[in-house]
């Protein structure tokens, strides 16, 4: 098989810049783009900021097409929106704290025609703030539903940089064949934020797309959303704790098999008991009470959605799921009796899927 880094494309590229107040942002991550020629047309898709984001692309940024939203839906909605507002099908979707490094673009842009099943392609996310951390490289499914990001928080140079296989999806950055997918939207709106990125990566690997990570394309990405995004060391917000509740759940009743559920069963409990003794512990009751809440209303919904993804499946859930490490923030292990707990569920979870992927 050729070198990733020689095989290129003639094709057009759409670059995709997702925005909600990002006007602080937006200057770093147009001017890192504009040395990328591949690039046919820059669209910028506005969630309805009101901090002057849509003013300053028109008056520094002319060549820019914006597309503005009439409110704000979320992260999902505004890919959604540029997916179909796009000239190319070749989309390169980035946040708007996202600032691509030099040949990023040529890498991404030649490992996907290696791949024939390959819908997409993600490059290695480094921390903007300590470029020789990689924040990670893309991700899978853990076996608890949850997303398990690849070499989180590990040394650059530690990391291997090989072009491989992932199981989901993040989405900070990701240059995705838009003649390949089957649909007129990617991403299921109700996520509202968080983990819609892991649900959509999920459903694409169930349906027999592959998803790839090039960690010798490279991006730097900075802090986040506010009020929302978690960066180690910093708060941990009501409405993060909440969407990452209720979307696990979404996740877990939309993509998993019925036998899945059911051979997993003791190990999921015992997660969801252990994890409300943590949130309970944390403070973060109310952020439960309101995932739990919102998570049965929605349920009539997500049974329909269900027998889509199910019918559309063309993979087993032993080959989507992943063991390893529980992904879990330092915030949820910051003292040595949260350590201690996390350990212990740790050895429990791995025992369980040792025996339980050869029934699945």
């Amino acid at each position: 098989m050729a070198d990733a880094g020689t095989v290129m494309t003639a094709r057009a590229v759409t670059l995709c810049l997702i925005n909600f107040d990002g006007m602080h942002y937006l200057p770093q991550a147009l001017d890192a783009a504009e040395p990328h020629t591949q690039f046919a047309e820059i669209l910028v898709v506005d969630n309805a900021s009101t901090d002057g984001s849509v003013a300053l692309l028109k008056s520094r940024y002319p060549q820019v097409r914006i597309v503005p939203l009439e409110s704000n839906r979320g992260p999902a909605g505004a890919r959604n929106a540029a997916f179909l507002a796009a000239q190319s099908d070749l989309i390169l979707f980035q946040d708007n704290d996202v600032q691509l490094t030099p040949g990023c673009i040529s890498r991404l842009l030649a490992a996907l025609p290696l791949f024939p099943r390959a819908l997409l392609v993600a490059p290695r996310v480094l921390y903007a703030h300590n470029p020789d951390v990689v924040q990670y490289d893309s991700a899978d499914c853990h076996v608890l539903g949850l997303m398990s990001p690849r070499n989180a928080n590990r040394a650059a140079v530690l990391a291997e940089e090989i072009l491989a296989s992932t199981t989901s999806l993040v989405t900070a950055c990701f240059l995705i064949d838009r003649t390949r997918w089957g649909s007129t939207s990617l991403f299921d709106e109700h996520f509202v934020f968080n983990y819609e990125d892991h649900d959509f990566g999920v459903r694409a690997y169930l349906s027999g797309h592959e998803l790839l990570v090039e960690p010798r394309a490279q991006v730097l990405h900075a802090g986040g959303t506010p009020g929302l995004s978690f960066r180690p060391g910093g708060p941990v917000y009501a409405a993060r704790v909440y969407y990452l509740i209720r979307n696990r759940w979404f996740i877990l009743t939309k993509a998993f098999a019925m036998r899945t559920l059911v051979v997993l069963a003791p190990m999921l409990l015992l997660y969801e008991f252990v994890a409300l003794i943590g949130v309970l512990y944390k403070g973060w009751g109310s952020s439960w009470t309101a995932a739990v809440r919102d998570y049965w209303r929605e349920l009539p919904r997500l049974l329909k959605e269900r027998k889509m993804v199910q019918a559309g499946r063309r993979v087993s859930d032993r080959a989507l799921l992943k063991g390893g490490p529980l992904p879990l923030t330092g915030a949820v292990s910051s003292s040595f009796a949260e350590r201690a707990a996390v350990r212990a569920l740790q050895r429990l979870v791995d025992a369980y899927w040792r025996f339980a992927r050869r029934l699945l």
